[in-house]
């Protein structure tokens, strides 16, 4: 018996010290990746697949070192390997679809981020960039529900409610939105967009002077926001303030905004 046991331990052995070398390999390339050096990290994860082949957290971090540096292509690569070896890996789908996110491929992100939550049904991620990639595919009503079940599941995710607010002012619910940014705002006081945003509410909704309060800390906030000066412009012509709204409408043009030169013509030039 004891002869059989060492038979069996020299064949296992080689496998055994692979095994090992790979979880160096990865250590070394955890280490790049926290210092931010992931083409660094990329050459230690290569290095722990050449030694196990089948080993899913190599591929995994190599894809997010890839991501990391903008490969998104060569990441949904090593994701989809790591979905290979292992069906049920919600992290494998969720980073996936953050990739095919960042390719454009909306409609293959939001298939990973709803198989990350049919794997995972507590994935706060998941809720909360397929709400995100139903917005940009116009699906305001999905979007609006994704957001709803983050905040289910994290009241105190502050970015939702905005996203949320968002959703639903494209969907008309104006008041529903103002109050989606003011629970935005009070999470995240130092949000210009959320301002932004209400501001622009609260002048669809004829509130002038809660608009231009407001974009004024809008602009408080990030003084380059070309939106905010051309939104604010817009709220002091109707407020028959005519001089301070084309300055606004001239920073807004200086900051990219193209439609503020239009305003200057109508609003400026008499």
């Amino acid at each position: 018996m004891k002869r059989v046991t060492y038979l069996i331990i020299l064949i296992l052995f080689p496998f055994i010290a692979q095994s090992q070398i790979a979880k160096d390999f990865i250590r070394k390339g955890m280490v790049q990746d926290s210092i931010k050096d992931f083409r660094g990290a990329i050459l230690y994860y290569t290095l722990a697949i050449e030694k196990d082949p089948n080993y899913i957290e190599a591929f995994l971090n190599r894809g997010n070192s890839k991501a990391e540096l903008g490969d998104h292509e060569g990441a949904i690569t090593d994701f989809t390997k790591a979905i290979d070896l292992d069906h049920d890996y919600p992290g494998a789908y969720f980073n996936r679809g953050n990739s095919e996110r960042a390719v454009k491929n909306y409609m293959g992100a939001i298939v990973d981020y709803t198989k990350t939550i049919e794997l995972d049904p507590n994935y706060v991620g998941a809720y909360y960039f397929r709400g995100i990639v139903k917005g940009y595919l116009n699906d305001y009503k999905g979007s609006i529900i994704d957001f709803d079940k983050v905040i289910e599941l994290d009241p105190s995710y502050g970015l939702a409610y905005f996203f949320r607010g968002f959703s639903k002012s494209f969907n008309k619910e104006f008041l529903s939105a103002i109050s989606d940014y003011s629970k935005a705002i009070e999470i995240g006081p130092s949000n210009a967009d959320a301002y932004l945003e209400r501001g622009v509410l609260k002048y669809t909704l004829m509130d002038y002077r809660g608009a231009l309060s407001d974009l004024n800390t809008a602009i408080a906030l990030d003084p380059k926001n070309g939106r905010a000066y051309y939104n604010r412009g817009i709220v002091k012509i109707k407020l028959a303030q005519i001089e301070s709204g084309c300055l606004d409408f001239s920073r807004a043009g200086e900051l990219g905004i193209s439609e503020a030169y239009e305003a200057i013509k109508s609003y400026c030039q008499n």
